[in-house]
């Protein structure tokens, strides 16, 4: 399956569409004006989680994998939600939870526990570092001086 980018149409299209709509009617400028500063973030989050994990990117830097389209959808909606001042929109206990187990996942990718479908147009190289130590070579430890190179000394 091809990778997604994330619009204001995907999120419609999932569960976090009544969300949106109260986030829209509560402060319409915000969602209109920060949305897509949001989107951004999130995707670059998951792009991040997903290279961590030695998995391929998408050349494209706004697209991510299908299955994690729900993930970013609760993300974006989590940090819009967080930006209406006042707390004029909480979030129930059961979005909560799954906002948890959605980060969850992203770290399982980020860990390499979890895979994620590969994307059609592959990076060249990937852009984020892998984590970890690195350790280069310099040359080699052989011995310079052995009992039979110094035999007869």
């Amino acid at each position: 399956m091809p990778w997604t980018a994330i619009t204001e149409a995907t999120l419609e299209s999932h569960a976090v569409a009544s969300l949106l709509e109260v986030c829209k009617s509560t402060d319409a400028d915000l969602v209109t004006n920060r949305f897509t500063q949001i989107r951004d973030s999130v995707v670059q989050q998951i792009r991040v989680a997903i290279a961590s994990g030695d998995n391929d990117l998408d050349s494209d830097e706004t697209l991510i994998p299908p299955e994690l389209v729900s993930c970013a959808a609760w993300l974006i909606i989590e940090q819009l939600v967080a930006a209406i001042p006042g707390n004029a929109l909480p979030l129930s206990e059961d979005q909560r939870s799954l906002l948890k187990s959605e980060r969850a996942r992203l770290d399982k990718i980020a860990a390499g526990t979890l895979l994620v479908s590969a994307p059609a147009n592959p990076e060249e190289e990937s852009t984020v570092p892998a984590s970890g130590p690195f350790v280069a070579e310099v040359g080699s430890r052989g011995r310079l001086y052995s009992r039979d190179t110094l035999s007869g000394l």
